[in-house]
């Protein structure tokens, strides 16, 4: 038996779906009875092109079309969605999307109304990746090259020993309270405990 015999059913399965694909691709396009020659072109996800006699034109998928797994299109892009935090800040009616050129913002769109925008940053410190492919962390909206943790001011060399003398203290008052009790010292321990815990937030924090 020749082989091509045995071959035509896959082929003509093959064509059928071929087909099938062509016509629901070139249902998008709405041509006239002007048009001699036309064509279909698919740009992404979420853009495609209709040519009719060699001019085409340029649409784009309906805002929030899925484009993906977790993936939906806006303005022609296809953008990862950013899941709870908008609802959780604006509402129910809102979808957040990730800005394609800068992975430490996103957008919150209203599914009924996508002109309404907002725009959020991820929490300082959240990992992320530079235009040059280095690895950062967010801070303020922008990805800053380093994976190291965000730094602050230092406390002065004072501040600290006073805190480490508080905690002391405390973790001492805690254990041997009972020997205390009975005693009038009981009574000045509290006060001068409660003196330095002043002296140290009105130090620290004021």
């Amino acid at each position: 038996m020749d082989i091509s015999f045995m071959l035509l059913p896959f082929l003509l399965l093959a064509l059928g779906v071929n087909l099938a694909q062509g016509s629901s691709c070139f249902g998008k396009c709405k041509f006239d009875k002007s048009c001699k020659t036309t064509n279909y072109i698919q740009h992404s996800a979420c853009a495609y092109s209709c040519v009719c006699n060699g001019q085409s034109t340029y649409y784009v998928e309906d805002s929030f079309t899925q484009c993906g797994r977790g993936k939906r299109c806006y303005q022609g892009d296809c953008l990862t969605e950013v899941p709870r935090r908008c609802q959780a800040i604006y509402g129910i009616n809102y979808l957040g999307l990730l800005n394609p050129s800068n992975p430490c913002v996103y957008y919150c769109l209203n599914l009924y109304a996508p002109c309404i925008l907002y725009e959020e940053n991820f929490a300082n410190g959240g990992r992320c990746y530079t235009y040059s492919n280095y690895a950062g962390r967010c801070f303020n909206g922008r990805c800053t090259a380093g994976l190291g943790h965000i730094t602050y001011p230092p406390l002065s060399c004072f501040s600290f020993f006073l805190r480490i003398l508080l905690k002391s203290i405390r973790n001492w008052f805690i254990r041997f309270h009972f020997l205390l009790l009975p005693n009038l010292f009981c009574y000045i321990y509290i006060y001068i405990y409660i003196y330095i815990y002043i002296y140290i937030y009105i130090y620290i924090y004021i």
